[in-house]
């Protein structure tokens, strides 16, 4: 038996704790165990063990964000003998050069010396220490616009890592890859690959990455749409980032909630200033420059010239600094030069700036970076009245965003296409359209700001041009908005309509896409609340807690992340109506808690004692039928019958065919041929009008121009629609319906007594009659007729 002296036992137990801290993402508990291994050596190391261990105390405060301190760490490497280090230790100490390049925005660094690690490793076997180079060297090659070399090592590293069978690398692959999709704006597609990381990380159970992917997850959902799970994965994101210091992350989530913020026409200068504190103390070169970016837009859109000038100028000096080639140039050259247009371009550098931007980026392939930069550049030519020169451009922008599926960003450039549009005589009737799917779009997400500006700019288009005014369905009637030709759909609008002065709650159902937001903020503008707030949560898009935190507000220090008092959606709605969409998927708890709202009329904020009276109206909208969901215990009640103080049922596109012709106009600008308006008609449309507006408006811009639009331009499940065999559904539907009317009849029109005869529930049975258009005038014209007959 060997035995070996205290010192190496107690170096050996220190040096397992830091690996197992380490693999735990305990960074800090796990540097500590390195650092007194060292120190139980001392001298005795040797050159590739005090190496090693370097490598790993490096890594760690790499992990952390501290990047100074991982230099500090490293930089004794210097003077061992790395002759007598070996080839793995020194494509490690390489690859941790890489990554503090990296995060220094040093790119040409990184792609250095994570090559040098690559060369050192290769013939190693030590697959994971190869699959970080090649994953740091990926990274360098992204920032700097070779975008088929980082793919080429992301892929490589990928491989390099399902060798070794390492879930951990495989996740961090899977997410570059998805990072690389970001960098030309296919957001969608990224998603499946950052949910695939997630769930790698997770079966690894690393913490921090997991922290990472739940951030870029909030990424995609940023710009793909959904800024509400946008919050709610940020506020899970900065909850792990604080609980484990990595300072990084904490600092990427600031400047996320800031551009949100900036974006809802907030002021976004508290986060964006504490990203920047975070990001100059762990030396975050690509964070600073993101925050001045951000900062210098947000002084644009306050009309701060001045103050965009200077901070965009000092950013520029750090980007070319860092990546004289890459993105952050571009993003911050084409700010810039809105600023100097803004200050009259007095030194004559906005176009040359433009020009610098949309060439940096075509060399690269970012088409989502080409299209803001040729947006701005668009957007300075109109200014300038070089209308010709800034239409394709501003075409290009619309285009590329509808492509990419990025609703904001779509909206914006449509807005700005139709002001130069409404510029021109002979474009004035394409820009109401445009300004009306650009206002619908943007208030849809939630950005007032920009909302407001293209309302603004319908108003004097409309002014102009009373063709637009007409078509923009302009109306003191809050109810004017909802097109329809259809008795069903008049039906629910005038109950809509009668209900609306009171103070009662009302549930709208119906399924997904047909419109019932609309019908909530038409009830609202035709109340005594229309001067006061309408705001809508989705009571699906947040997990509990945080849909509590939002409607009920919380007090100071309430959870990790509550740094202040702040009031819910019920408060800042005082005397106001509050939307409740998708109420069916409320947890049972927080309907407990609705329910108070609905009796008493009081709130009380999470980790808060005392109530606080409101004064709101509830408009709640569901696709699920609740009396299904009483009887299977996933609802309340008590919350479903207050609720229901009033019911409309919003009936689906397919059981109003005539309305199809006229909305796809409304949201095209233009008719459907004949025969596109015949296949439309045989679609049955189950994402409804929402499905049916997205359609409607990518059809108008392929076939850009001011005639009917042709089938040509419809997707192939419409024109596939025109060889399904249709007279099966029909003969099953007018069963139904037969089946239907003969219930309500043999009720007496009792509509409780025909769902039970019918083996289903009201809620159904409402639905039925809503698709069907049967109402009780065509139960009581049965009755009559059996009573004739019988006599």
């Amino acid at each position: 038996m060997t035995w070996y002296p205290l010192p190496f036992h107690r170096f050996r137990d220190a040096l397992r704790r830091g690996d197992a801290s380490r693999a735990a993402s305990c960074f800090r508990e796990a540097i500590e165990a390195y650092t007194e291994a060292m120190e139980l050596r001392g001298g005795d190391l040797t050159p590739d063990q005090e190496a090693g261990l370097r490598v790993r105390v490096a890594e760690c405060f790499v992990e952390l964000g501290d990047i100074d301190s991982a230099d500090l760490a490293l930089a004794p490497v210097e003077n061992l003998d790395m002759e007598r280090v070996l080839p793995a230790t020194r494509g490690a100490v390489h690859c941790v050069r890489g990554y503090i390049a990296l995060n220094r925005g040093q790119y040409e660094d990184t792609v250095r010396s994570a090559t040098a690690a690559w060369e050192e490793l290769r013939n190693t076997g030590e697959n994971s220490r190869l699959a970080q180079a090649l994953t740091c060297r990926g990274h360098g090659y992204r920032r700097l616009g070779r975008l088929d070399d980082a793919r080429e090592d992301y892929t490589d590293a990928m491989a390099a890592a399902r060798r070794e069978g390492n879930d951990h690398e495989m996740g961090l692959c899977a997410s570059n890859l998805g990072f690389l999709l970001w960098q030309s704006g296919r957001f969608q597609e990224a998603k499946g690959f950052h949910r695939r990381a997630l769930e790698a990380h997770e079966r690894c159970g690393s913490d921090t990455h997991i922290s990472r992917e739940l951030f870029a997850l909030a990424i995609d959902e940023f710009h793909t749409g959904d800024w509400q799970q946008t919050e709610a994965l940020l506020t899970r994101c900065h909850e792990r980032a604080e609980k484990s210091g990595d300072r990084r992350l904490v600092s990427a989530v600031a400047i996320q909630r800031g551009r949100l913020a900036l974006y809802r026409g907030q002021d976004p200068r508290p986060e964006l200033e504490r990203a920047r504190r975070l990001a100059e103390e762990a030396g975050l070169t690509h964070d600073l420059i993101v925050t001045g970016q951000l900062l210098g837009e947000a002084a644009i859109e306050r009309g701060d010239w001045t103050e965009a000038r200077h901070i965009l100028v000092e950013t520029l000096e750090l980007a070319r600094e860092s990546s004289p080639e890459g993105e952050p140039v571009a993003d911050t050259a084409w700010r810039l030069a809105l600023a100097e247009e803004g200050l009259g371009d007095p030194d004559a550098r906005a176009l040359d700036l433009l020009d610098e931007a949309v060439a940096l980026v075509r060399s690269c392939d970012y088409r989502f970076c080409e299209a803001v930069a040729r947006r701005a550049l668009g957007t300075v030519l109109a200014r300038r009245n070089r209308r010709d020169e800034a239409r394709p451009h501003l075409e290009f922008a619309v285009e590329v965003f509808r492509e990419l599926s990025m609703p904001f960003e779509t909206g914006r450039s449509q807005a700005a296409l139709a002001q130069l549009l409404a510029e021109s005589v002979t474009d004035l009737p394409l820009a109401g359209p445009l300004l009306r799917q650009a206002e619908r779009c943007l208030r849809g997400l939630g950005a007032e700001r920009e909302a407001a500006k293209a309302a603004e700019a319908l108003a004097t288009a409309s002014g102009e041009n009373a063709s637009i005014a007409g078509a923009a369905g302009s109306s003191d009637d809050p109810f004017g908005e909802i097109i329809t030709g259809s008795d069903v759909m008049r039906e629910a609008i005038e109950r809509a309509r009668r209900i609306a002065p009171s103070d009662i709650p009302v549930l709208v159902t119906g399924e997904t896409g047909t419109g019932k937001e609309l019908f909530a903020r038409a009830i609202h503008g035709a109340s005594a609340r229309s001067g006061k707030p309408f705001l809508a949560v989705n009571c699906a898009a947040l997990t509990e807690t945080l849909l509590e935190a939002e409607l009920f507000g919380h007090v100071k220090g309430a959870f990790t992340g509550a740094i202040c008092d702040k009031a819910g959606i019920f408060e800042a709605a005082n005397k106001g109506t509050v939307f409740l969409d998708e109420v069916g998927k409320a947890p049972l708890t927080l309907q407990a808690k609705l329910l108070r709202v609905l009796d008493a009329g009081e709130v009380r904020r999470v980790g808060g004692v005392t109530p606080i009276q409101v004064n709101v109206r509830i408009v709640a909208a569901t696709n699920r039928s609740l009396p299904d969901l009483v009887d299977s215990g996933e609802f309340l009640p008590d919350l479903f019958y207050r609720l229901r103080g009033f019911e409309i049922v919003v009936p689906a596109l397919r059981e109003r065919k005539g309305d199809i012709g006229l909305l796809f106009e409304q949201f095209a600008g233009r008719s459907a041929s004949s025969s596109a308006r015949e296949l439309l008609e045989l679609h049955e449309w189950p994402g409804n009008v929402r499905e049916l507006r997205n359609l409607a408006e990518s059809a108008s811009f392929l076939t850009f121009g001011r005639g009917p639009i042709p089938v040509d331009a419809m997707p192939d499940c419409i024109r596939d629609a025109a060889r399904r065999p249709r007279p099966m559904i029909a003969s099953l539907e007018e069963t139904e319906r037969r089946a239907v009317v003969r219930a309500l009849s043999d009720a007496g029109g009792n509509r409780s007594r025909a769902a039970r005869e019918l083996g289903i529930s009201r809620q159904t049975l409402y639905t039925k009659m809503s698709k069907y258009g049967i109402g009780r005038e065509t139960a009581a014209v049965r009755v009559r007729a059996v009573s004739d007959a019988a006599a």
